[in-house]
């Protein structure tokens, strides 16, 4: 433990250094920056791939589609856009500063540590680091340790792409995280739970450090009566059990119109034994601890009153648990309480949209909202009237891939946000600039002595303030 501590230190201190030079570096380094990254990337499409297979069985097309594309596609953005991001945004003057001259600059804010989770370890790492990049820091990675081949994998680009006094990657476990967190970081970028994301916000207090929290919660997805059924569990299907449902944009249960419930729960079940019914190439639960977590949810649910409609089970002794649809779920079962984070589908009847509406506000602020309907009186009824993190209308999970909007939750799944723009900025300081004008100034009769003609002139001017 001393041995990493020190080198913490080490590559700390050396990137602090080197991130006071980096703000001085033309837009051109971060770019080359970048392509290298993107070139590395495509050179090593095959030993990360086998990675993802060898930490959580991943399919080498879910892989790449989800994870690899992801991360190029922001590194893309960047270099398309990065220059304009970076420019100088000119302010206008109000009334009473008239003659001043403002802008917003964006500078690096210095030394960021970036902690991965490891359910998506590549893209969850990768792509706040081009995000960073762009804007000029240098950069801390911790991967995540429950995903050790890539971990390797991610040590390996760093070495291989980065000056070590640009990009460091520290492997380790808990204890690694918390030697990090000991430290004056710039930003601190967190992708994990909100149990987790409590012990960050608590370090980072420490150094008043800014956090990004990317974490998660209970992503209701909506099926009104006016919904495309087939396409809707079509789609629903795709998303809550891809990685084995351990996904943070997962839908987490539905909210069905009593309606089509039967109708819509067909659907699924068909689409579930089409897409998911090879067990060899479904991805493992990460740990023992999760899969048993799992199964409890379930087992428990039962005892409540639900009924497995499809799956229920898996095997213990690979961690591959069943696709598992529940019906007739109890409102305040466990499984309702707590984001699920595994391949278990609950689902929730109502027969008017305010009872749907009321559910959602119920909880806590989700990273995501799913809505599928065929009425834009219906979606923008639902979109007023609840609070998430992001909105998607007859699709699911897909919101994460487009670098143009902002990502990220609010309240208890998350704070701040990432990819394209938004990432560029949460990396940046917007820096405030103002010119002031030689000789007479708009501000130059509130300087004292304050006699009562100034008074008479102020009364004046704040009457403007009154039309």
């Amino acid at each position: 433990m001393e041995q990493v501590a020190a080198q913490i230190e080490r590559d700390f201190d050396r990137l602090k250094v080197n991130s006071l030079a980096m703000r001085a570096e033309p837009p051109g380094n971060r770019k080359e920056r970048l392509r290298r990254l993107k070139r590395w990337i495509h050179a090593n499409l095959d030993p990360l791939t086998e990675a993802a297979k060898a930490d959580l069985n991943k399919p080498a097309l879910e892989f790449r589609a989800i994870e690899v594309l992801c991360v190029l596609n922001e590194i893309r953005t960047a270099l398309r856009h990065m220059e304009d991001w970076a420019t100088a945004r000119p302010v206008n003057a109000p009334i009473s500063l008239i003659g001043t001259k403002s802008e917003i600059r964006y500078e690096p804010k210095g030394v960021c540590l970036i902690l991965a989770p490891w359910n998506f370890p590549f893209v969850l790492a990768v792509s706040p680091l081009v995000s960073a990049l762009a804007a000029g820091n240098s950069v801390v990675i911790k991967p995540a340790e429950s995903a050790p081949r890539m971990s390797s994998e991610i040590a390996r680009m760093v070495s291989e792409v980065f000056d070590p006094a640009v990009v460091s990657v520290i492997e380790g476990g808990i204890d690694t995280s918390g030697q990090l967190l000991e430290l004056p970081f710039d930003h601190i970028f967190f992708t994990g739970s909100p149990h987790v994301a409590r012990i960050v916000m608590r370090a980072a207090a420490a150094h008043l450090t800014p956090v990004t929290l990317e974490l998660g919660g209970k992503s209701p997805c909506i099926v009104t009566r006016s919904a495309k059924l087939d396409e809707a569990a079509k789609r629903i299907v795709a998303s809550k059990f891809a990685n084995a449902g351990q996904t943070c944009v997962a839908p987490d249960y539905l909210l069905v119109d009593s309606s089509i419930m039967d109708a819509l729960i067909g659907r699924v079940i068909f689409h579930i034994h089409t897409g998911f019914s090879d067990t060899d190439k479904l991805p493992f639960i990460v740990s023992e601890k999760h899969y048993a977590r799992l199964q409890k949810l379930v087992d428990d649910s039962i005892m409540d009153g639900a009924l497995a409609v499809c799956g229920g089970k898996g095997d213990a002794g690979s961690r591959c648990f069943q696709p598992t649809v529940l019906t007739n779920v109890p409102a305040g079962s466990a499984i309702m309480e707590e984001e699920i984070f595994g391949p278990i589908l609950p689902v929730l009847t109502y027969t008017s949209l305010e009872d749907a509406i009321r559910t959602i506000n119920s909880k806590p602020k989700p990273l995501a909202l799913y809505i599928f309907s065929g009425s834009g009186s219906e979606k923008e009824r639902i979109i007023r009237k609840t609070s998430s993190g992001g909105v998607c209308v007859n699709d699911c999970a897909i919101q994460f891939f487009h670098p143009g909007l902002p990502f990220g939750g609010i309240g208890n799944s998350g704070s701040g946000r990432a990819h394209g723009q938004a990432g560029f900025v949460t990396f940046s300081n917007e820096k405030s600039v103002m010119n002031q004008r030689h000789g007479l100034t708009s501000v130059s009769f509130l300087y004292p002595p304050y006699t009562a003609r100034k008074e008479k002139l102020l009364a004046k001017f704040m009457k403007l303030f009154y039309r």
